[in-house]
């Protein structure tokens, strides 16, 4: 129409470390694990029989809890109210700070294989653009990943330490295939410290550095205390190689895109006042999440003025 006028929304300029200015984002993207996804934010509406979900939770105890909630779970309902979850997680948060949209991939219980596959889901789904910020909240080095009857599943590994939950029987394996190859420490680092390269290089080549990894309540080891905890022999190729491939890895996690490196930081607001300090399995509550964002958008701010 001619003469008309043309509304334009003006676009938020958020400082990002990684490049160390300013640039107009238009919406949040975010990956990660439970701590990402706000689990357990909505179950007393995910449980609305039980007068008082954390007293149930705390007399239960964390395994006796899952056993409970396994049991008695409505899954249209649960994922539906996951999917609410996600929505007052901590990245939902921050986009609330800042008032754009907030696309949250985050699921509970994975490991980077299954964020990464979110990622290019997202990135299918044309939500990975120019004007893009990807968050990832880190996750644990331990969680792993296999297909059962075509669906995706995910296992916790403890190097050659106890198995909390494991792909099929042990018998079924070679048990020392099992703990010296699949489970050992050697194989999960290397898994790890691969997958973070790759999700280092599409950080680059394809977000642009619009990429901030956040520890997300979460806690990830150094190569020092990851070495220290092998048993045993150590192989001195194995861990010159090991050596070399962290040192890559730390100036990307250590330097250039984390925004907190103090597991003190990323640890204040994780544990709630509710009975036993903690939500079942040691969730934030919303309080903690919104509690984060802003110290997150806090963070970005003290290093904007730093740089200037």
């Amino acid at each position: 129409m001619v003469g008309a006028k043309v509304r334009l929304t003006k676009m938020p300029r958020i400082f990002l470390p990684t490049v160390n200015e300013y640039r107009e984002i238009n919406r949040i993207v975010a990956f990660g694990c439970s701590q990402t996804a706000g689990s357990e934010l909505l179950d007393s509406k995910r449980y609305p029989n039980i007068p008082d979900v954390e007293l149930k939770k705390h007399s239960l105890g964390i395994e006796g809890w899952h056993k409970y909630s396994e049991n008695e779970s409505n899954l249209p309902l649960h994922f539906k109210i996951q999917d609410e979850e996600r929505m007052l997680a901590w990245p939902a948060q921050l986009a609330k700070l800042y008032n754009i949209p907030i696309h949250n991939y985050a699921e509970p219980a994975t490991g980077n294989e299954q964020q990464m596959a979110q990622f290019l889901k997202a990135k299918s789904e044309g939500v990975i653009s120019n004007d893009t910020l990807v968050l990832w909240g880190f996750t644990s080095m331990n969680r792993g990943f296999w297909i059962d009857q075509e669906q995706g599943c995910s296992y916790y590994l403890l190097g050659n330490n106890k198995i909390f939950k494991q792909p099929v029987d042990i018998n079924m394996f070679n048990e020392k295939l099992w703990y010296n190859g699949i489970n050992s420490d050697y194989m999960l680092a290397w898994r790890y410290y691969q997958s973070l390269s790759t999700i280092f290089h599409w950080a680059n080549e394809i977000c642009n550095e619009q990429f901030l990894f956040i520890q997300a309540l979460h806690y990830s080891p150094s190569y020092e205390q990851w070495s220290a905890k092998i048993e045993g022999p150590v192989n001195p190729t194995v861990e010159l190689l090991m050596q070399r491939f962290w040192d890559t890895i730390k100036y990307n996690y250590e330097i250039k895109y984390p925004i907190f490196k103090d597991f003190e930081q990323t640890n204040l607001f994780t544990w709630s006042k509710s009975i036993g300090g903690r939500l079942g399995c040691g969730h934030p509550t919303l309080d903690a999440h919104e509690k984060y964002a802003l110290l997150i958008k806090n963070e970005l701010d003290r290093l904007e003025q730093e740089s200037s």
